[in-house]
């Protein structure tokens, strides 16, 4: 319930449908404890900025908490947050180290990002030599975005020097 209520909320702010029934579904998913609620009740137009300021607080504080025991959703949230708002390397290392927890906590879509992170030269996250190891990793565990990326980065000469093989690998399932 708490996850449906996020989501309605969230797509009737993207869409600008009713501002008062998107901020109450956004609160009860809050109250039910999905944690990434709060950054969009903190996001909302009109919130002043002390509000919006807590409310990010209590959203972090959530996640962390819900992460710690164990809620790979939430770690990925919190990464994702980190990811979105980053405006330096420590931000996005704050990221890096949330994507790794949600990963081994077995969510997914987090290795996809580990692997994005550490491909972008413009951080102080590049890593190429592990960033490598990571699309290959998520395509295994059912990412046909992180499949596409490593076709992508033969044909383009991208940063991550996929191989031959396993370009014919991913283009052969895709």
């Amino acid at each position: 319930i708490a996850e449906a209520a996020y989501i309605a909320g969230r797509a009737m702010v993207e869409r600008q449908l009713g501002a008062a029934d998107a901020k109450a579904r956004l609160q009860l998913a809050l109250r039910l404890g999905y944690g990434a609620a709060a950054f969009e009740l903190a996001a909302l137009a009109g919130t002043p900025e002390t509000e919006a300021q807590s409310m990010t607080r209590f959203g972090i504080g959530l996640l962390q908490r819900r992460a710690a025991s164990g809620d790979e959703r939430a770690a990925y949230d919190l990464a994702t947050y980190y990811r979105e708002n980053a405006n330096s390397d420590e931000a996005l290392q704050a990221a890096l180290v949330w994507y790794r927890k949600a990963s081994e906590l077995g969510h997914k879509r987090s290795i996809f990002w580990i692997a994005r992170l550490q491909m972008d030269s413009a951080t102080g996250l590049y890593n190429p030599a592990e960033a490598a190891d990571y699309p290959n990793r998520a395509a295994e565990a059912g990412d046909i975005e992180a499949a596409q990326e490593l076709v992508k980065d033969l044909t383009e000469s991208g940063d991550i020097n996929v191989d031959q093989a396993t370009f014919d690998k991913w283009m052969g399932r895709l």
